[in-house]
């Protein structure tokens, strides 16, 4: 994967990355207490502007998209915009399991679609550039759903990961 990098050790950033993680003593609670203050906040922001959505998910429809918007609309209440971007290189299994999110959660989704010359011209660049033919995904998926915060006047985005730091 081109975006690790591996020590004068020989060991990848990814590992010393968990093992920096793995030191810290998380306080499961507070940081839950913290969450639903951020959901309290959020549902009052919603009532004041007269808004349909509390806040954004950026998804992609696989395991944590969905867990994410159970969680977000059935444990807290909130009822979430999801945000995907397109980037034209779906699997069968993948556009199932899209339109498996949006139908049982019930949530409004806004899909950005890129056009297809465009995605191959970028695909090709980044692959000979960074090794990753997913580049354009990648960069998307981190832009479009502030794009869309800002046009629907949505202050919150909820992401579930940092995937650059965490699955490296």
């Amino acid at each position: 994967k081109p975006t690790i990098i591996f020590d004068d050790e020989g060991v990848c950033s990814g590992c010393r990355y968990h093992e920096s993680r793995s030191k810290l003593e998380i306080d499961w609670p507070e940081r839950e207490k913290m969450l639903e203050q951020v959901v309290d906040e959020a549902r009052a922001d919603r009532k004041r502007r007269g808004a349909a959505h509390d806040c954004i998910i950026p998804v992609s429809g696989g395991k944590d998209s969905h867990f994410q918007v159970w969680l977000l609309k059935e444990k807290y209440g909130l009822n979430p915009l999801l945000v995907t971007f397109n980037h034209i290189y779906n699997t069968p299994s993948g556009v199932r399991n899209l339109a498996n999110l949006v139908s049982r959660s019930g949530c409004d989704l806004i899909r950005y679609t890129a056009g297809v010359d465009s995605v191959r011209r970028v695909s090709r660049h980044m692959l000979r550039k960074v090794g990753d033919i997913t580049w354009h995904y990648h960069a998307g998926i981190r832009t479009v759903p502030f794009q869309i915060a800002v046009k629907y006047d949505i202050p919150l985005i909820v992401w579930g990961e940092h995937g650059f730091a965490e699955l490296t």
